[in-house]
């Protein structure tokens, strides 16, 4: 009597164990991803403050949003500005405000563009939304 061979292979096999941290690992980049989503939600909808440009995926920019944010539907911006009381450019910033444009910078790193608008209205450029 011949013996009997195996010909099926047995093609992705893994363990319950491989299961349960592809999973874990999933989930926590996904919850990282959507805690960055929101904390830039919260920063963009405090209008009175902040200004965002978007970027224009057919213009010239095309800035798409970090990381794998666009995958989530978030959108790119070109420019965020931080609206000021401060009469001109010459008067002294205060830390806050230096602070609140650096958490900007971290939270928007395709932005080109992040800095201050002087006054209390603050200027929209032409050609472009402002959110």
């Amino acid at each position: 009597m011949a013996p009997m061979t195996n010909t099926a292979k047995r093609r992705w096999s893994f363990s319950l164990r491989t299961l349960f941290l592809t999973v874990t690992a999933f989930a926590c980049w996904l919850g990282y991803e959507l805690n960055w989503i929101r904390e830039r939600h919260a920063l963009l909808d405090d209008n009175s403050r902040w200004m965002a440009y978007e970027a224009s995926v057919w213009g010239k920019s095309g800035q798409y949003a970090p990381g794998m944010l666009w995958l989530l539907g978030e959108k790119g911006y070109e420019s965020i500005y931080r609206r000021t009381e401060a009469p001109d450019e010459d008067a002294v910033i205060p830390d806050r405000i230096q602070l609140e444009i650096r958490q900007a910078e971290r939270l928007f790193p395709e932005a080109s563009e992040v800095g201050l608008v002087f006054g209390a209205g603050g200027a929209e450029p032409e050609g472009g939304y402002w959110q």
